[in-house]
């Protein structure tokens, strides 16, 4: 955690009064216990990261469950440790979804497939809401699903999950929903620290 509190004190020092004046879904203290708990900082990343596009979800060479090649795009783009957390728990999320594609038949239960639908949504909602405070801020879902075939896997999953939730008996609907979209990422974050739980 000292760590990787350290390499954002300074650069939490370049910060212009514009990006200092918008608020951010999680605090800074939040912030770090993601980066610590994901392992997260340049230091912890393999030397000579490709482009990362030869298989669907990449190569994770420091084994942190966020893809290398986004790793290093979050840490090049963000100066707040509050935005590369962000990036980070998308990640995760998406990783989640990209996942379950290589398993044969997977149908999730309703409460699932709301619950990973409406974060998907909610993350997509609240990174647009922040573009347009910030019309050059760095897209992570841009570089995440930055080839066809993952694109083309988020669209299927997306599919399944909307499925899963038609074909439910309607008396017994279970909606899973944030009061602001980017009310996600607080509950990520509370997802991930301090222990891991899966959907």
């Amino acid at each position: 955690m000292k760590a990787v509190t350290f390499l954002f004190v300074t650069s939490s020092l370049l910060l212009s009064a514009h990006a200092l004046s918008n608020p951010v879904p999680i605090n800074q203290f939040h912030a770090l216990q993601v980066l610590a708990n994901f392992k997260i900082s340049s230091s912890q990343l393999p030397i000579g990261i490709d482009n990362n596009h030869r298989s669907l979800l990449g190569e994770d060479a420091n084994e942190n469950d966020i893809r290398d090649d986004f790793e290093a795009s979050l840490l090049a783009n963000y100066q707040q440790p509050e935005y590369v957390a962000m990036g980070a728990l998308a990640a995760h999320h998406w990783q989640t979804m990209l996942q379950v594609m290589s398993k044969n038949d997977w149908r999730p239960n309703e409460r699932d497939a709301h619950l990973m639908l409406n974060t998907h949504k909610a993350i997509d909602r609240c990174y647009a809401s922040l573009l347009k405070e910030n019309p050059d801020m760095f897209q992570p879902s841009a570089v995440y699903f930055n080839t066809p075939q993952r694109l083309a896997a988020q669209i299927s999953v997306k599919k399944i999950l909307r499925f899963s939730i038609d074909s439910t008996p309607h008396e017994h609907i279970i909606s899973v929903n944030y009061d602001k979209p980017c009310d996600v990422f607080m509950y990520l974050a509370d997802k991930q620290t301090p222990v891991e739980n899966a959907y």
